[in-house]
Parts: C-alpha cells; structure tokens; sequence
C-alpha cells in the first residue's frame, strides 16, 4: 500500500498587498515610538523645571513664616484656641447651678464657642421637674432660646429619672 500525504494547511506565498502593509505598519509602530520617546524626554524636562521652581518657592516663603507671618491654617488654629480660652466657662456654669438646685442633677455639658450655643444633658426626678428647670433656664440673664431638645425615662433605673437635652444660646456680654 502505497502512503497519503495529506497537507492540510496550503501554503500560499506572501502577497505584496501583505508586505506593504507590513512594512507601513512597521514604520507607523517605529514613528509612535520615537515621538513617545520624545514626549517622555519633555516631561522629564518639565519636570525637572517645576521641582526647582517649587523649591524656589518653598525657599521664597520660609523666611516669611520666620518672621512671624502664620499660614492661614496657624490662624485658624491660634483662633480656636483663643475662643475657647476667652469663653465664659464661670458664667455658664453659675448659669446651670442657679436653675439646676435638688430636683435636677447635671450630667453633661458640650459647648460650641463657634456657634453660640451650649448642650446641656441632665437627670431629674420627675417630668415636672425636667420643665421646671427649661422654664429657669429660659429666664436666666446668661442663657437664650432654651430648648428641651430630647427626654428618656430611664426604665431599667429603680427611681426611674428622666434624662434630658436642652440646647441654649449663651448672651454675649461686653
């Protein structure tokens, strides 16, 4: 028996339609990769331009923060804290104390100088009593706009309090 040779892959030769476009598409992929050499180069070169230029700066600006020019941030945080240094802590508390007495006992006190305004948590015996002291604290000549913001009864308390939030805005005195 004699043997079969099957080719199952006919070979063709190359067409010159095939070798033009290889060759285009080489020198189009050799372009692209020269003028990303170049734009790599002019980047490196900005670069290098604006590093300087910022130290330039950064070298410009330190003698002023030397001689006592504070950055916007230094201000705003010397601000705060002179806020809070400057805010009336005796006033506020004689404030609570005054209208507080037996019924009411202060647990928490959250001021924002910022703001004007003062949070006031507090227990007291009975829902009258928690009343009682908004109305006192509406009437103080330190306290504005006093306003029970939330109440609780504590249940799993055997005397059972009611503890409440009051928001008020304090009265600037000159």
């Amino acid at each position: 028996m004699q043997r079969l040779h099957l080719d199952y892959q006919a070979r063709r030769p190359h067409s010159r339609r095939a070798l033009v476009a290889l060759a285009i598409g080489a020198i189009a992929m050799a372009a692209a990769l020269w003028r990303f050499d170049q734009v790599r180069q002019e980047r490196a070169t900005w670069e290098a331009e604006l590093a300087i230029a910022q130290a330039r700066l950064d070298r410009q600006a330190a003698p002023r923060r030397a001689q006592g020019t504070p950055s916007a941030e230094e201000t705003a945080g010397a601000n705060a804290v002179l806020r809070r240094l400057a805010f009336p802590w005796q006033d506020l508390f004689g404030a609570f104390e005054a209208a507080a007495g037996k019924d009411v006992a202060l647990v928490g006190i959250e001021p924002d100088p910022a703001k004007g305004i003062v949070t006031l948590t507090a227990e007291s015996k009975t829902p009258r009593d928690m009343l009682q002291y908004v109305r006192r604290l509406q009437h103080t000549a330190f306290l504005s706009e006093a306003v029970l913001v939330k109440h609780e009864v504590q249940a799993d308390n055997a005397d059972k309090p009611v503890r409440f939030t009051v928001r008020a805005a304090w009265k600037e005195r000159d």
